[in-house]
């Protein structure tokens, strides 16, 4: 239902789009929360023992969905998807672009160095990311030196730029970097450096970058979510948490409360104005929605609330100053044990985490 605030024209969508639903007996399930892309087609990987796994796409317009063996998909499109698939025989993975509903595929490109992903460019495109090494130069003492890279591409990955060399190091640490790109298309890079064998004492030895599209890169100190390790001298790792972009660059992060044995930062935690170091301040309207919030295309952001008994869904529609714009209770989205998933298309998701069951509702936040 429309609020009438102030500052929300063409943010409020003119209709519900139909609830979907998707189950499956346990009790293998869900390998990785699903992908959805610019039209609110969804891509998921379900285990249905140890060893099989099944991709499976589903068309926004409620078809059946469709099993996929190869490319595997790795990251939404405007519309459909980018599979990836790695030959073994010559170090090499080749790139397509993916149908919603499986129907057709393009070649697009191969790579043959270490490829590990690709963030979602809000501008257009993604920003890549790779690991590339080196050895054994004696200058560095036989030791293989590792390299974190990163360019821009388009949405058929044509580059358009070079790499860019983020940061270095030689020691062999477990390394999983969190890449976000924000509205002016600078991407913020947050490391966390796991020593090999260190188990249960990780540690929490963390860096943070921005890296913009012309290749400048600054270092900073980020602030560290971390967890008490009680057999260990220091404290571990809780994981950076999820990302909200902002209308005029930067992203908070967000890390959700939890038990006593809950992180040292919770919540809204830390915001990175776009090119700069961390700041604790946050806009005071942020602090009313948890991380599952969503900024739009349109400009505004979606966020849903829960009922306190039955965990029912109300979603809202935010404008960039924080106003409610429109609220809509959900009609079968109660269940407290399953997360809310948020896209940018507007798709909200809710996976179920001890059942084999996904409902969803594609484009819920977008403007028609």
């Amino acid at each position: 239902m429309p609020t009438g605030a102030a500052g929300c024209a063409g943010m409020v969508p003119s209709s519900v789009p139909p609830r979907l639903s998707w189950s499956a007996s346990e009790p293998y399930c869900f390998v990785d929360d699903p992908i959805v892309d610019g039209a609110g087609d969804l891509s998921f990987v379900s285990a249905s023992s140890a060893t099989t796994f099944v991709q499976v796409l589903f068309p926004s317009d409620g078809r059946a969905g469709v099993l996929v063996s190869d490319p595997f998909i790795t990251a939404p499109r405007p519309q459909g998807f980018l599979g990836a698939v790695y030959s073994d025989a010559s170090k090499t993975t080749s790139f397509f672009a993916v149908d919603p509903d499986a129907g057709g595929q393009r070649f697009l490109r191969e790579e043959s160095e270490r490829w590990i992903g690709l963030s979602p460019d809000p501008r257009g495109g993604y920003v890549e990311r790779r690991f590339r090494y080196e050895c054994c130069a004696p200058a560095d003492r036989g030791q293989v030196i590792r390299y974190f890279e990163l360019r821009w591409v388009d949405a058929d990955l044509t580059p358009r730029t070079d790499w860019f060399t983020v940061t270095t190091w030689a020691y062999s640490y477990n390394v999983e970097p969190l890449v976000v790109v924000d509205l002016l298309g600078n991407a913020l890079v947050l490391m966390w450096f796991d020593p090999p064998m260190s188990m249960p004492c990780e540690g929490s030895d963390t860096r943070g970058f921005w890296v913009s599209e012309s290749g400048a890169v600054s270092t900073f100190s980020p602030p560290t979510p971390t967890l008490p390790a009680p057999d260990c001298q220091a404290p571990n790792f809780a994981g950076f948490g999820s990302a909200l972009a902002f209308d005029d660059g930067g992203v908070a992060l967000f890390r959700q409360p939890g038990s006593s044995a809950s992180s040292s930062l919770a919540g809204w935690y830390a915001r990175y104005p776009s090119g700069a170091g961390p700041t604790m301040a946050q806009p005071a309207w942020l602090l009313d929605h948890d991380g599952s919030l969503q900024r739009l295309s349109n400009g505004a952001y979606l966020g849903t609330r829960r009922d306190a008994a039955s965990c029912s869904r109300t979603a809202e529609i935010v404008g960039p100053q924080g106003q409610v714009c429109a609220t809509l209770v959900l009609d079968g989205s109660d269940g407290c044990d399953a997360s809310d998933r948020l896209s940018a298309d507007g798709t909200l998701v809710l996976r179920a985490s001890h059942s084999c069951s996904l409902r969803w509702w594609p484009g819920l936040g977008r403007s028609r």
